[in-house]
This record gives C-alpha cells, structure tokens and sequence, in this order.
C-alpha cells in the first residue's frame, strides 16, 4: 500500500492450522490492530466487520490516521465468540494463527498526491 492511501480495505479469510475455514456465525466481534516494525501501535483494537459467515471473511475499512506511516506492519485480528451458559469470559482466537500478517506502506512521493 501507499502511505495516507485508504483503499483497499484489510479482509481476510479465516482459517484453522489444518486449513478448514473459521464458521463465523458464534462471533460476536472483530477487532483489529497493527504496528510499525518497532512495536509502535498504530492501530489499537478497532472494530472490523464480517462479510461472509459461513466462508469466514472478515475486513477491517481504514480510517483517516491509519495508514500514515511507511515500511512494514505487523497486523492481526481478534475475532470473539460467544461463550454460551455460564461462561464469564467470551473465548477469542487470534489471527494470523501461524507466521505474520505483513503490510507494507511505500512513502509517498509527492506530499499533493
């Protein structure tokens, strides 16, 4: 991506270590954080939304402020479950599950654009 760019939107299709698809239909929320190389947070838990339940896509739309850094990020979602009957807690699974979600921002070259 481009440095201070808003599109396209961060989406992703959830799925397990052995492959299978996340059925999304116990969630209860989806959040979304990044942060610079350093460990610098430049996205602190926002809100993301589902797409598509059953195909376990979900997407997180930029905001203004987001994307104003360049180099690579290190990105994940949460994504909430209800708990059910008696449990206090809702269980959460973190993703990516496995390696890590890489962006990276180019610097702009001209400040107009």
């Amino acid at each position: 991506m481009t440095q201070g760019d808003l599109r396209p939107v961060i989406q992703a299709t959830l799925k397990y270590l052995d492959g299978t698809t996340v059925d999304l239909s116990g969630a209860t929320g989806i959040i979304f954080s990044m942060k610079k190389e350093n460990g610098e947070v430049i996205v602190d838990g926002k809100a993301g939304s589902i797409i598509d339940v059953s195909g376990g896509i979900i997407q997180y739309d930029w905001a203004d402020g987001d994307t104003d850094v360049s180099g690579v990020c290190y990105a994940e979602f949460v994504v909430s479950f209800s708990g059910g009957t008696g449990v206090l807690v809702d269980p959460t699974l973190t993703f990516p599950a496995k390696g890590d979600f890489e962006i990276r921002f180019r610097a702009k070259i001209s400040a107009g654009a």
